[in-house]
């Protein structure tokens, strides 16, 4: 999991980056934007399926 807190301080503090460009940019671009050399990764379908899961979308207030 990225370390979302983190790296959104990180975007602030150094990038100077207001919440709208951070949650805007990829983590690919995040990642190129702070300098971590390909440190970001994505998740795996796994950690995908465990989020889905903790996390299920609900019908009657989604989209």
């Amino acid at each position: 999991m990225l370390p979302w807190a983190l790296l959104f301080q990180l975007a602030a503090q150094k990038l100077f980056w207001p919440p709208k460009v951070f949650w805007s940019a990829t983590p690919k671009e995040l990642d190129l934007a702070l300098g971590l050399c390909g440190r970001i990764t994505l998740l795996d379908r796994n950690e995908l399926t465990t989020l889905m899961k903790q996390h299920p979308d609900d019908i009657e207030t989604a989209g």
